[in-house]
């Protein structure tokens, strides 16, 4: 909100863990309407939004640096604990009446851990970043050392039918079943070929009696 002259009609100033909202007129009558105005209401709302503070209760392994702590008088050393087999002693700042708990490259792995300073106890959570990957083209000199170095990664130099079918191929495997076919059509004529020469061979034996 702004005057006429556009130097703002409401400044705010942040003091401890609150903020003090300075007016540059009273509300009165003679001075301004603003507390008849539509705005009023949703102006005193956002106030008393920005003024709540909520602290996280989880952060992003690589990505959180410190751990900010609201509304806390117990400036004891804090502890980061994990079900008994992790025991960190992170660096403590207090700055405006909050404590700042350095964590940088402490904490690599996911999961829960314990926030505790003897008097207080918190659970906070960490996890890997949900983000997508950064989607940066490798070059093919760079794929084919990759290939050499893991089995399980496959690399394919083919276009358009032969490439298709290539990744067909690896999931389901190869196509057999022409073979078979063809298999069972030579199974099939030679089965008519043996009951020909069987049926030959018994009138033969027959004319002789």
């Amino acid at each position: 909100m702004s005057l006429n002259t556009n130097e703002p009609f409401i400044s705010s100033y942040i003091n401890g863990l609150g903020s003090i909202y300075l007016l540059c007129s009273p509300l009165k009558k003679k001075a301004t309407n603003l507390e008849k105005h539509a705005l009023f209401v949703p102006l005193l709302h956002n106030m008393g939004i920005q003024n709540t503070s909520e602290e996280n209760i989880y952060y992003t392994l690589g990505k959180t640096k410190t751990i900010e702590l609201q509304n806390q008088s117990s400036i004891k050393q804090w502890r980061i604990k994990k079900e008994g087999t992790i025991d960190l002693l992170p660096e403590v700042k207090t700055i405006d009446q909050k404590i700042y708990i350095n964590v940088q490259e402490l904490i690599q792995d996911d999961g829960f851990y314990s926030l505790t300073n003897k008097n207080e106890n918190k659970i906070i959570s960490f996890n890997y970043n949900r983000l997508e990957s950064d989607l940066t083209n490798w070059e093919t000199e760079e794929l084919e050392k990759i290939n050499t170095q893991y089995s399980h990664i496959k690399l394919w130099k083919k276009e358009g039918l032969q490439l298709e079918n290539s990744l067909k191929e690896n999931r389901s495997g190869s196509n057999l079943w022409h073979i078979f076919i063809l298999f069972s059509l030579v199974l099939l004529i030679t089965e008519t070929l043996l009951l020909k020469n069987w049926k030959n061979k018994t009138h033969i034996k027959l004319d002789i009696k």
